[in-house]
């Protein structure tokens, strides 16, 4: 699953990529049917470090494979290095690694022991290694990011561990002003989006259109997994409150193997704070750039 307003899970290198700082939490979730409930709640924070000259990144997973009846939960660092092309333009590679614990699904656990995929309640390692890519310009940003699981099964008898397996996840976006009266004053941000995931077990689209004001954010978008001929539609509203921003999405999809509709969607509350440049050695001198 790709949740839709954390870029962070998307591609590592949008650690501390503006050199703000940022706490964003929320909850993604798909309902493929009654039986089948599917979610991951997420944590992160990222923020530009000066000792490290670069982004850094910490995540905290809970998921939800409802299908195999899983908790995975999890913890995650990120380090990036911006490098600079010139008139704004960076190139930025980041390394990232994630650790998470499977488990039975802990309803299931304590309810009925016989229930699949076994008795006990330990069932899987998760180490996950990713690196990424991201060409970040004023007007666009064209990321790759590709990641290793590693499944390390802890139980005897039940359902395995899903086998290890790369996945790959391409992101472009592309920025588009609505200026006004020149350069003073920008009413709105529309941004298109396309991210395509792909794996072993899923081949994943989504085609967005995000639009920005001041107070407000507005959005559609058009998903498709085709692993699961699954293929939907979904909206966004959102809030601007200075420093902080709620988001809400929904969305139905249509199982064309099943013949089932399937339900998703994002709560998503984030908190920026601006980069402010401190000169120990200098406290009064004038704010360096940021890049």
């Amino acid at each position: 699953m790709l949740p839709l307003f954390n870029k962070l899970l998307i591609n590592p290198s949008f650690a501390g990529w503006d050199k703000s700082t940022t706490v964003q939490t929320g909850d993604y979730f798909m309902s493929e049917s009654k039986e089948d409930l599917n979610h991951v709640f997420y944590l992160t924070y990222d923020t530009y470090s000066e000792k490290l000259k670069g982004g850094v990144g910490y995540y905290f997973y809970q998921e939800l494979i409802g299908s195999r009846n899983i908790n995975e939960t999890g913890l995650g660092f990120t380090y990036s290095k911006p490098l600079s092309r010139g008139k704004g333009k960076r190139l930025i590679p980041s390394l990232n690694i994630n650790y998470k614990l499977a488990t039975k699904q802990w309803l299931v656990q304590m309810m009925e022991s016989l229930i699949p995929p076994g008795q006990e309640l330990l069932r899987y390692n998760v180490i996950l290694p990713r690196a990424g890519i991201l060409w970040d310009s004023p007007d666009r940003q064209i990321g790759l990011s590709i990641a290793y699981s590693i499944h390390i099964e802890i139980a005897d008898g039940g359902e395995p561990p899903p086998p290890n397996s790369p996945e790959i996840v391409f992101y472009y976006s592309q920025l588009i002003d609505g200026k006004q009266n020149g350069l003073i004053s920008k009413p709105y941000e529309m941004t298109p989006e396309v991210v395509i995931l792909y794996s072993g077990e899923v081949f994943l689209t989504r085609a967005l259109l995000q639009i920005s004001d001041i107070t407000h954010n507005y959005g559609f978008y058009i998903q498709n997994n085709f692993s699961s001929n699954l293929h939907g539609i979904g909206g966004i509203y959102g809030w601007n409150f200075s420093r902080f921003r709620l988001n809400l999405s929904a969305g139905s999809a249509y199982n064309f193997d099943a013949g089932k509709v399937a339900f998703f969607g994002e709560i998503s509350l984030s908190m920026m704070l601006p980069y402010i440049h401190f000169d120990k050695k200098n406290p009064w001198s004038t704010p360096k750039k940021l890049f």
